[in-house]
């Protein structure tokens, strides 16, 4: 990939990673509280938040850009949406799974939260009790930001980054 591609693709997908951090907005406001003894605004914790979570995504892919393709991971259905130079698409079937296989998982997760958790923690009750003024469209709105700035960190960037580092220390190439 060229530079200037690669440039695009870093450019695009840090937008989209600072687009999901605007979209989960109703929620972080609801939310984010600043911590006790510390002099700022909710409104400067927002923009504080947005920007972290944008630079962190914006590092993450410059590791998943450059390093990814040295070790085989090459975001081939990305590069098709901006570029148009793979055949790479989506499955529509296995689409279909993994979101029924992260409703059922998010299900199974909150009746374990609800029914072993909560009456154990004190705390998470208070919590979860203070919460229910948040809306589910409100909740759902995080799922650009979780879904995808943090991917972004964890797989496309670290994942990426130990992958590269693990075939340098094993010496195998995958270019």
């Amino acid at each position: 990939m060229v530079k200037q591609k690669k440039w695009t693709m870093i450019i695009c997908m840090t937008l989209f990673a600072f687009i999901s951090c605007l979209i989960a907005l109703p929620y972080t406001t609801a939310v984010l509280v600043p911590p006790p003894g510390v002099e700022i605004t909710k409104t400067q914790l927002l923009i504080t938040l947005i920007i972290n979570i944008t630079v962190q995504s914006f590092i993450a892919i410059i590791i998943g850009v450059y390093l990814g393709p040295k070790v085989g991971l090459k975001a081939n259905i990305i590069r098709n949406w901006i570029y148009k130079d793979t055949n790479e698409k989506f499955n529509g079937r296995s689409v279909l799974y993994a979101i029924l296989a992260g409703v059922a998982g998010t299900a199974i997760l909150i009746l374990i939260d609800y029914y072993v958790f909560m009456p154990q923690l004190e705390e998470l009750a208070k919590y979860s009790a203070e919460r229910k003024d948040i809306s589910f469209l409100t909740g759902l709105s995080t799922i650009f930001q979780g879904g995808y700035a943090e991917e972004v960190m964890l797989r496309f960037g670290a994942m990426t980054f130990v992958v590269w580092l693990l075939s340098l220390i094993f010496k195998k190439n995958y270019a």
